[in-house]
């Protein structure tokens, strides 16, 4: 089976950034930007797949580190219908701030990242391809138990 993704994000930074959008690992695509700019993007990709299973949605933006800057994923479609986004995963990359704050408090914020953000680092949000009747998940599997993933 071909199900198409549709991503549509704005981002902008004070200094050159870039973000790579991968899904299980391979590219679907790279975004250059320069300092200050402000833009909008669709990305639409076709993923194939045999049976139902989730896949995981990778966002890594990087770039110099300055104070003004966001990513914000705006939506995500699959086959014409809405992914739930409020599981996002977020790694920030480590900088002073990220190292200076309270285990507890960055903790929660890498677990309810929401849609926008203004840390670089790595986005990770796992979509369900094919039907849900059709997925069958063991309880004891790490991302249940996590609660990335929910039965």
């Amino acid at each position: 089976m071909i199900s198409v993704i549709h991503i549509n994000l704005t981002l902008q930074s004070q200094a050159d950034h870039s973000v790579v959008v991968s899904m299980n690992n391979v590219e679907l695509k790279t975004i250059n930007m320069l300092a200050n700019e402000l833009q909008t993007y669709t990305i639409e990709y076709g993923i194939e797949y045999k049976t139902a299973q989730y896949k995981s949605l990778l966002f890594n933006w990087q770039g110099t580190e300055c104070a003004k800057k966001f990513l914000h994923i705006e939506s995500i479609t699959l086959d014409e219908k809405s992914v739930n986004m409020d599981k996002f995963m977020c790694v920030p990359n480590k900088t002073d701030y990220i190292n200076s704050m309270d285990a507890k408090a960055l903790q929660h914020k890498q677990l309810n990242a929401g849609t926008k953000f203004g840390w670089y680092g790595q986005y990770k949000l796992n979509v369900l391809f094919g039907d849900r009747k059709d997925y069958e998940l063991q309880q004891s599997d790490p991302r249940v138990l996590l609660g990335m993933l929910h039965l």
